[in-house]
């Protein structure tokens, strides 16, 4: 981003342009190795946004759609169901990557203006597996909300979800 913009645009990680000190920044930055870990600047992101969320450890990934199905692998079963709401980034642009990658069925749930579902509607949207359908195995919730021009949504408004 420039000076003269006006706001961020949070929409999407690949619209995000560089200010200058961004790209210097970048330039200068001391690398390593990230196969043997031993890239300072890397394992300082890393370690700084593990603080700022309160976890132990944080692990950096090029894009949100990296993220997004790293997550869904780890946190499924193949053959789980992912309810994830129907104007998310995972549902609408990542060419289903989440049934190719971790084996597991989507189906959507509508928010509306809220941007992430209620307690109630993911309550009556949750599958437990038998026969005939697969069991819920990860409610995916989105922030910032791509689709709905890269809102981001309240923290109380997620801990509800």
């Amino acid at each position: 981003m420039s000076a003269t913009d006006e706001f961020i645009d949070l929409r999407s990680d690949t619209v995000t342009r560089p200010s200058t000190a961004m790209r210097e920044a970048a330039r200068d930055a001391d690398v390593g190795d990230d196969v043997y870990r031993d890239d300072p600047t890397v394992a300082e992101l890393e370690a700084e946004a593990a603080e700022a969320v309160g976890t132990e450890a944080a692990l950096y990934v090029p894009s949100g759609t990296m993220a997004n199905q790293i997550a869904v692998h780890v946190h499924t079963e193949p053959g789980q169901e992912l309810l994830l709401e129907r104007e998310s980034h995972i549902y609408r642009w990542e060419l289903a990557g989440a049934a190719k990658l971790s084996g597991v069925q989507t189906r959507t749930i509508d928010a509306g203006d809220r941007c992430v579902p209620t307690p109630a509607a993911v309550e009556r949207e949750l599958v437990v597996e038998d026969l005939h359908r697969p069991g819920t195995g990860l409610l995916a919730v989105e922030n910032t909300h791509n689709y709905r021009g890269g809102v981001a949504v309240p923290v109380d408004r997620v801990a509800d979800a």
